[in-house]
């Protein structure tokens, strides 16, 4: 069935290969995921200088820090001598300086080369263009969000104008508190969801118990993770070739498949 042979009421959804083709995925992580915003941690999750967080963005390894003079600084996970990774761990904390176990070629916590083997014989080795790469970091609502982009798109209309769409957030509005999930696309049929419960401040306040709330989202969410992990295998299947359908109340996801189709075509 095509979309032309669709009923008024139904919108169609995206194809099965969506789901599925590599080709599809690749040109998601260049299209969005490597020119867009993305939420990447919470920042309270880096409270004290060398707290660091390792997130993959795109196809590029990011290493998030809390530097000495108290800022969040991102940097792509990459020494500069042979491109060994610096961090493995997704999380952890360093005293003064990031160390290439390869070569312990050191990196401060703003990201300069401050020492390597025979350092002092190589003067004219700028340690700051030598130093790791820096990434685009903006913090809004208790988050840093990280962009690989050259000349990043405005932050104002891409993340502050787009919050409640659905891009690389979902975030579901309840009374007193909302739930902020974080997608994180490691391979073309899987990706990793992170969410975070954000009450008022007058409920965090208050000491009140808010763990029946919590439990009773978390809920929610497991059946949605499986309802997804049971349609991802049929995405394949003959019968999804064309894609399904949705119904009037799911229009927003169709808006959400419009706007995705016109990143890939651009």
């Amino acid at each position: 069935m095509t979309t032309t042979d669709l009923p008024a009421s139904l919108i169609s959804t995206l194809p099965g290969h969506y789901y599925i083709d590599a080709a599809v995925f690749a040109l998601e992580q260049t299209r969005i995921f490597e020119t867009m915003w993305f939420c990447a941690v919470r920042s309270a999750d880096l409270p004290t200088p060398g707290k660091f967080r390792k997130v993959q963005v795109g196809r590029e390894s990011v290493l998030i820090v809390r530097s000495r003079d108290g800022q969040l600084r991102a940097f792509l996970n990459i020494c500069r001598h042979r491109g060994a990774q610096i961090c493995t761990d997704d999380s952890g904390e360093v005293k003064r300086a990031f160390q290439c176990p390869y070569h312990a070629w050191t990196y401060d916590l703003e990201g300069k080369l401050i020492a390597a083997p025979n350092l002092t014989k190589m003067p004219d080795i700028d340690r700051v263009q030598y130093g790791l790469v820096p990434v685009h970091l903006r913090e809004w609502l208790g988050y840093a969000w990280v962009s690989l982009a050259k000349e990043p798109p405005s932050f104002e209309n891409d993340v502050m104008g787009a919050i409640t769409v659905g891009r690389t957030v979902f975030v579901n509005l309840v009374p007193e508190h909302v739930i902020f999930h974080r997608m994180f696309p490691v391979a073309v049929d899987r990706t990793i969801v992170e969410c975070d419960w954000l009450y008022t401040r007058e409920v965090v306040e208050s000491g009140k118990d808010v763990s029946r709330s919590v439990e009773l989202f978390h809920r929610v969410n497991e059946q949605d993770f499986e309802a997804c992990e049971r349609t991802q295998p049929a995405m394949s299947s003959r019968a999804y070739a064309n894609g399904g359908v949705l119904v009037p109340s799911e229009h927003h996801i169709g808006e959400f498949h419009d706007w995705l189709t016109q990143r890939l075509s651009d």
